[in-house]
């Protein structure tokens, strides 16, 4: 029978892992992962315990994914993630204006505008 995790925990986590494989996040004390209050040192803690981690690119996809506001998942501080996301969504903004810069986009985009 497959272990059943809570919700938001990636489903690589819900198979058992190979024999021998340490996840931080099950053997350290949980409150590591989710500090309460401006507890850096803990989140940092928590981070360099997932260095190592077999399973923390599905872990921090999954987080990024659902957006998850809370704790450390994947190696990522809730600060750090939101910071990601930010730098993302920048690099996508400036890739669609970069785009509608270019001549065949600015011929596409008065296409468009007549033929309304």
């Amino acid at each position: 029978m497959t272990p059943r995790l809570p919700a938001g925990r990636p489903a690589e986590l819900v198979e058992a892992p190979d024999a021998g494989v340490v996840l931080p996040c099950r053997n350290a004390d949980p409150e590591l992962w989710f500090p309460i209050g401006p507890r850096a040192s803990d989140d940092d803690y928590a981070a360099e315990l997932c260095i190592d981690c077999p399973v923390r690119a599905a872990c921090l996809r999954d987080a990024l994914e659902r957006g998850e506001p809370y704790g450390v998942w994947g190696g990522m501080s809730e600060v750090t993630r939101q910071q990601l996301r930010r730098r993302d969504s920048r690099a996508a903004y400036n890739a669609r204006r970069n785009a509608k810069a270019t001549p065949a986009a600015a011929v596409a985009e008065l296409d468009e505008a007549v033929a309304s």
